[in-house]
This record gives structure tokens, C-alpha cells and sequence, in this order.
């Protein structure tokens, strides 16, 4: 190492630090400086590092290096461990990562992705923390059976149709009520009139986590079909039906496994048949009131997939004892159902369930109904703005003639809705239904399709236009029928 020669006087020798020469033997430590015992123990961290020696030649002058005779200052983990007194991963160094070559490069504006929000979408009224949506319809319809009876003629029917709905807007809970009011009349051709409202509401409570109460009821309003197997032949006017419907159901979910416990109520009412000769028939033997309870368990398979259990059990009681032929109507009411609730979120959702259902009579005479079980509602969407909606119910109906105890119903109704461009919608519809009949007729089906569009000039007004077809075969030839119709009318809505 190059060394300067800086003289200076030299009073005191002992002012001069001279280090003790260490003995050579093999004890010294590897790497130790040969003028300077290696401690036993290795330095701390913070001591100082040991000074460099300074020595004298003989004209009195002192040699002092320019550079330090210590190792610059090097990173602890390059040091191997005799040379710090620890471990050190200097034999075995850290794998670092491999940088990518093509690194990300941000982009020169930054993307903001918000929510769509349809300018053809109704706004409603605001009331506190509930929304409320009202529509008004009203348009004409030309049809080729105006009452969808075997006698029935065309007609050039007004309808006029209103549809509120009512919504909560809370974090927790929630409510709703729905209104669904239609009145047709026809303007030429045949002459007719019928009402038909269908009001439903409910609410929901969430008492925890994973508990919760629902409740629902209904109300509606209608005239019974001129096809259907309980219709008086001859009769003047269309008898009107209600039916009353509500339940209560409280559900509890614990680890995976989830119960449902649900009771329901129904009523139906009939009004009175006149006759063409002044007689009226009241109906009052046929109302009647089912109460019922229901009980389903399951398992979560996934968030996704919950199979279950469902069996229900309940009692129809008619309000007089003995009908108008003497029977008695009266009896017990059981079905076993299993099914699968499916929530896929915005893709697909709803349930679907298969099984047995039986209804037994007080009267001997009256032969007892059963028959399979299936019930759905699904709802679908293949794709961005097409949604399609699968309704399958099974039911039983109450008959009238003597010696018969009714028939079990079901029905099926797929529904397409694909929204084109923001003001313009195209729907679909498909009805299918058939009746089982134990009064010897065999069985009755049904087909109705529909197709037709929505095209909004503004958020508040637009313009519907339909097509419909529907037929109905049956063995009894009072019940077939067939119709087409199309439709033509404005909407507005707020």
C-alpha cells in the first residue's frame, strides 16, 4: 500500500501506540491481522474497528498510510461468517427473483368504469326511503275470440291496464306492494267486459345474520275461464272468482345445513251463474279455505347449489259441510317434494322442485287425487340484456259434478326478454298447461304464444305492439278453443 512520509517531531515514544506482537502459532484465527490477537469472541456490531498501527522508522519519523489498512465498508451479507462472527449467506447466497423484461406500462388515461344507467329506465317518486313506480297502458286489441270460449266471436276490444309498484330503499328489511289492474270492454263486434286485478305484497326481516321472517299476501280478482270443466253450459254471464292467499315463513341457516318453516293460506270464492231463463245458481258450495304447513330442510353444498327436503301437510274445508249434490268436500291435503335452490347470482337463480302430491275427501264416495308434483322458478340470463324467466306450478282444482273429485293442473310459462338498443325491447312469451281429469274426459292441453315489442321515445313514452296465439284440445267439445289477437297501445310511465 502506497505510504507518504509526514515527520514531525518525536518527544515521547510512549505517546506512539504499539500494538502487542501475537504469537505464531496455529491458533490465530484465519483472516486476523498477523500484528493483532484475534479476540476469542467476536466484536459486537457497534464496537469500533480496531485502529491501524503506526510505526516509527529510525531518524525518529513516522509512517503514517494514506489509505486505512481495514476493508472498506461492504455489505454484511458479501463477509463470509469467520470474518463477521455470524452466519452468513455468503457460501449461499439469496435467489432473487428474475425481473421482467417487458414491464407493465400504465396507460396514459386512466380507465373509470360507472355503472350503466338507462336513460329509458323510469325514475318514480321518491316518498322517505320508499320508491314508488307507477305505468299506465292503454291501447286496442282485435281478436277472433273475444271470451276464448267454443261459441265465443270476434271483437274489437279496449284495454286499459294500470301497474304500480312500491319499494323500500333500506340497508336492512325490506317491503314491497304491487298493483296490477286491467278492464277491457269491447268497442264493436261481440260484447264483452272483464275485470282482472291482481294486488300482492310483503316483507322481509332480517332478525340476524342468518335468520330471517318472510311474509306475503295476495288478493285476486278474475272471471272464471268459459272453457273451463266447473263452467255452467248456457250461462248468461262469466261468474267473477277471488282468491285470497297469504303465508308466513321463517327461515334459519346454522353451519351448512338451513331450515324453512312456512305456513300458508288460501281462499277462493265464487259469485253467482245466471241462467237465461232468470234462474241464478249462488255457488256458495264451492268456496272453500286451505290451510296448510310447510316444512323444508337442506344443505349448502356451495353458495351456489342448496338441495332440500320439502313436505307439506294441511286441510281444505269448504264452508258449508255438504254441497249443493250432497257431498261432502271437505278433506286432507299432503305432498313430498325435492328440489334444489340455485343462486348463480345475476346469472342464473330461483328453484326448482319434483314430487308427490295427494288430496283425500271426507266423503267415501269421492275418489281420492294424487299425482306428481313440479314447481319452478327460474330465472336466466344467457347473455348481457337478454333475461328469460321459467314458472312451473302443479295444482289441485275443485269439481262440481257429483261423483267427481276434480282434477290435478299444471302449467308452464317461459318468458324472453332481450333489450335490443336502450329504447327498444323484444319479448316473448310461451303458455302451456294440461289438465287432468278424473271425470272420464281424459286430459286437456293447452298453447298459447306471444311475441312483441317496446319502443320508448322518451323515459316516460312508449309504444307496445303484440301478436297472440292460443289453443286449447280437449275431448268435451265445448272446451276447445282458439284465438289470435294483436295489440296496439301507448305507456307511460314515471
Amino acid at each position: 500500500m502506497p505510504c507518504a512520509n509526514l515527520a514531525w517531531p518525536q518527544t515521547d515514544q510512549s505517546m506512539v501506540d504499539q500494538p502487542k506482537a501475537a504469537p505464531d502459532d496455529a491458533s490465530s484465527p484465519i483472516g486476523a491481522p498477523p500484528s493483532v490477537v484475534a479476540p476469542d469472541t467476536p466484536p459486537a456490531d457497534d464496537a469500533p474497528y480496531p485502529q491501524p498501527p503506526v510505526a516509527a522508522d529510525q531518524a525518529g519519523v513516522v509512517s503514517v498510510p494514506l489509505e486505512p489498512p481495514f476493508p472498506p465498508i461492504v455489505d454484511e451479507d458479501d463477509l463470509t461468517s469467520v470474518q463477521t462472527g455470524r452466519e452468513s449467506v455468503y457460501g449461499n447466497p439469496r435467489v432473487q427473483r428474475a425481473q421482467p423484461q417487458n414491464r407493465r406500462v400504465p396507460a396514459l388515461e386512466r380507465l373509470f368504469i360507472r355503472n350503466e344507467i338507462n336513460p329509458f329506465d323510469p325514475i318514480g317518486l321518491k316518498f322517505g326511503t320508499m320508491l314508488f313506480l307507477p305505468s299506465l297502458s292503454q291501447g286496442i286489441r282485435a281478436t277472433t275470440n273475444v271470451d276464448n270460449s267454443k261459441q265465443g266471436g270476434g271483437a274489437t276490444v279496449s284495454e286499459t291496464r294500470i301497474r304500480t309498484r312500491l319499494l323500500s330503499d333500506w340497508s336492512r328489511h325490506s317491503v314491497f306492494l304491487n298493483v296490477d289492474a286491467i278492464y277491457a270492454r269491447s268497442l264493436s263486434g261481440t260484447a264483452y267486459k272483464e275485470p282482472d286485478a291482481n294486488v300482492r305484497g310483503g316483507f322481509r326481516l332480517d332478525l340476524g345474520e342468518r335468520m330471517q321472517l318472510t311474509g306475503q299476501a295476495g288478493y285476486h280478482y278474475s272471471q272464471e275461464e268459459a272453457s273451463a270443466p266447473t263452467s255452467i253450459l248456457g250461462a248468461s254471464n262469466r261468474p267473477w272468482v277471488q282468491e285470497f292467499d297469504a303465508t308466513l315463513g321463517l327461515r334459519n341457516e346454522f353451519g351448512r345445513f338451513f331450515t324453512d318453516v312456512k305456513t300458508k293460506v288460501d281462499r277462493l270464492t265464487y259469485g253467482q251463474v245466471d241462467l237465461p231463463d232468470g234462474t241464478v245458481i249462488s255457488q256458495r258450495d264451492r268456496a272453500n279455505t286451505y290451510a296448510g304447513l310447510i316444512l323444508r330442510a337442506g344443505y349448502e353444498m356451495s353458495r351456489a347449489i342448496k338441495p332440500f327436503g320439502e313436505i307439506e301437510i294441511g286441510r281444505v274445508s269448504y264452508d258449508q259441510r255438504l254441497d249443493d249434490d250432497g257431498y261432502r268436500r271437505s278433506g286432507s291435503r299432503a305432498a313430498l317434494r325435492g328440489g334444489m335452490e340455485l343462486d348463480f347470482g345475476e346469472k342464473i337463480s330461483g328453484e326448482v322442485a319434483l314430487g308427490y302430491l295427494k288430496q283425500s275427501f271426507d266423503d267415501p264416495r269421492l275418489a281420492t287425487l294424487d299425482g306428481i308434483s313440479a314447481d319452478a322458478a327460474l330465472k336466466w340470463s344467457p347473455q348481457r340484456g337478454t333475461d328469460v324467466g321459467l314458472g312451473i306450478l302443479s295444482r289441485f282444482e275443485a269439481a262440481t259434478a257429483p261423483g267427481v273429485s276434480g282434477a290435478i293442473y299444471y302449467q308452464s310459462r317461459l318468458e324472453i326478454r332481450r333489450q335490443v338498443r336502450a329504447n327498444l325491447t323484444l319479448n316473448a312469451e310461451v303458455l302451456a298447461f294440461l289438465r287432468d281429469n278424473t271425470d272420464g274426459s281424459g286430459t286437456d292441453h293447452g298453447l298459447g304464444v306471444e311475441a312483441g315489442a317496446t319502443y320508448w321515445f322518451n323515459r316516460n313514452l312508449g309504444v307496445d305492439v303484440s301478436a297472440r296465439r292460443r289453443i286449447t284440445d280437449s275431448k268435451i267439445r265445448f272446451r276447445r278453443t282458439n284465438e289470435t289477437s294483436v295489440y296496439v297501445g301507448l305507456t307511460l310511465q314515471r
